[in-house]
């Protein structure tokens, strides 16, 4: 019950949140994958939200997102990723480490995730809590990231996944300079996933 209360109270929240957002941008659209951008109010990165049909179930789809160690295969630039605490509700906790390109520090991210299910559709809700883990040398820890995967079944072999994510790498890059490429991780993750289960 307690659970379920703050689920709903994260969940209004993030609504308003996007009510105060503006219009999504489409960015690109392929076969089965569609990507937008937009700014909200109080963050000048990019939000970005990327609609899939997946020719899997969706409980292989949760599957994927539950396996941290097999984020290696499939997560755009995942250097290593493995689970931190499972806690009695479902909930977990879980860090990964993002490689970057030339002489810019690896990121890296604490991040606890939750799940339920509502109508059918299930949701997984992920926030950074850099705070549960020590600061590793050299990586520059990334301290605002949330994101959430709510997947639609279209059928008993095909789920539609939407994926919302907002993240700030942090460091020294300007926020001009990560929009440029802000979508590109995560569209590159969806790929892969999809490719991974439907193969």
């Amino acid at each position: 019950m307690r659970k379920t209360l703050l689920l709903l109270i994260l969940f209004t929240y993030q609504s308003l949140l996007l009510a105060q957002a503006s219009d999504w941008t489409l960015i690109s659209s392929e076969s089965d994958i569609e990507v937008s951008t937009r700014y909200t109010e109080s963050n000048p990165i990019k939000q970005v939200r990327i609609l899939a049909t997946i020719d899997a179930p969706s409980s292989d789809i949760l599957a994927s997102l539950h396996d941290v160690e097999s984020y290696t295969s499939w997560v755009y630039k995942c250097k290593r990723s493995y689970k931190v605490d499972e806690f009695q509700n479902g909930d977990f906790l879980y860090y990964t480490e993002t490689e970057m390109p030339g002489f810019f520090s690896n990121r890296d991210l604490v991040v606890h995730s939750s799940q339920y299910e509502a109508d059918g559709i299930i949701y997984s809700i992920s926030q950074s809590k850099p705070e549960m883990l020590d600061p590793v040398a050299d990586n520059v820890r990334i301290t605002d990231f949330n994101s959430e995967w709510r997947l639609i079944p279209v059928d008993s072999l095909s789920t539609k996944v939407e994926y919302f994510v907002n993240i700030n790498p942090g460091g020294y890059l300007p926020p001009w300079l990560v929009n440029l490429g802000i979508s590109s991780g995560p569209l590159r993750s969806i790929r892969n996933l999809k490719h991974i289960l439907e193969n």
